[in-house]
């Protein structure tokens, strides 16, 4: 610039032809290069790390439960329609965002609930995925649990005494059990836990996010349930150690989208996604898929 402003005026300043300014360059660049180097930096198993230094071990088997749209849900339908999505995932990875855009009709039907019985609707049927991978990430770049196992595993826990208890949170908490016998294999899988935990201990950790919150609750009740899962009064106490919530719901809140199609997440949307999100999955589509969710 310097140089530029010397020859639009004419000026000469012969004992500066060899001035290079290195020093000003260099301390006008160092900031800027200072922040953008924390752009490949990571936070990757830092917390995990720090409490490993720290001396923390994992001691009791945890049992992570997910909020709502979290768990990944697949096509088990054999439909001749729906054979080319069989075991993909039609809620999360680029799988759903592909359905979405080139056969957003079919999509939709098979995600949609029976509005009579409040389960698969003729001819789709789809399930939630399973193991920690359910809910470790909705697309790339975009992850959920994947942050939470990858710290936990720093200190010991693993596949042994860690697991991620999915389900499809489109159903209805009655019909979770009618169809997929939730609640009575959620005691099954904090128990097989218990065996291989390093420190024998006989009772769990329940972590849960949002809308999982509800569905322990609802677990635990029912498993103590005469009639039920009759396990007694006193199984709650004999088997959990503590229960974990992030951000889950004491309230309702979901009357708005189930009347209009919108919620918070698509209102504040920047123009441009909002134009797209229109385009491809209009207010009207949303507010009757989200209708058929009794679990949403």
């Amino acid at each position: 610039h310097l140089s530029m402003l010397l020859e639009e005026y004419d000026l000469s300043l012969p004992m500066m032809k060899n001035l290079t300014f290195v020093f000003e360059w260099r301390q006008l660049a160092e900031p800027l290069l200072e922040g953008a180097k924390t752009w490949t930096q990571t936070r990757d198993f830092k917390v995990g790390a720090a409490a490993a230094e720290k001396g923390l071990q994992a001691k009791y088997p945890v049992v992570l439960v997910p909020g709502i749209v979290s768990t990944g849900l697949e096509s088990w339908s054999t439909s001749p329609e729906y054979r080319q999505y069989f075991r993909k995932r039609l809620w999360g990875t680029t799988t759903m965002i592909r359905a979405v855009l080139t056969e957003r009709d079919k999509w939709m039907a098979a995600l949609m609930l029976d509005p009579e019985t409040g389960l698969d609707p003729p001819g789709a049927k789809v399930r939630a995925a399973q193991g920690l991978d359910a809910a470790s990430t909705f697309i790339p770049g975009y992850w959920i649990w994947a942050k939470v196992i990858e710290n936990l595993a720093c200190i010991n826990y693993d596949t042994n005494n860690l697991e991620l208890a999915a389900y499809d949170w489109r159903l209805s908490y009655y019909n979770l059990e009618v169809r997929d016998g939730y609640f009575s294999r959620l005691p099954v899988c904090l128990q097989s836990l218990v065996p291989l935990s390093p420190w024998g201990q006989s009772r769990s950790v329940f972590f849960s996010k949002r809308e999982g919150r509800k569905v322990v609750l609802v677990g635990l009740k029912w498993v103590e349930a005469e009639g039920f899962g009759d396990g007694g009064p006193t199984w709650v106490e004999d088997h959990i150690e503590s229960f974990v919530n992030v951000a889950g719901p004491l309230l309702p809140k979901a009357m708005t989208a189930f009347l209009s199609g919108e919620m918070k997440d698509t209102v504040e949307v920047n123009p441009a996604g909002s134009y797209v999100l229109e385009k491809f999955f209009s207010r009207k589509d949303r507010a009757r898929l989200f209708r058929s969710w009794a679990g949403g």
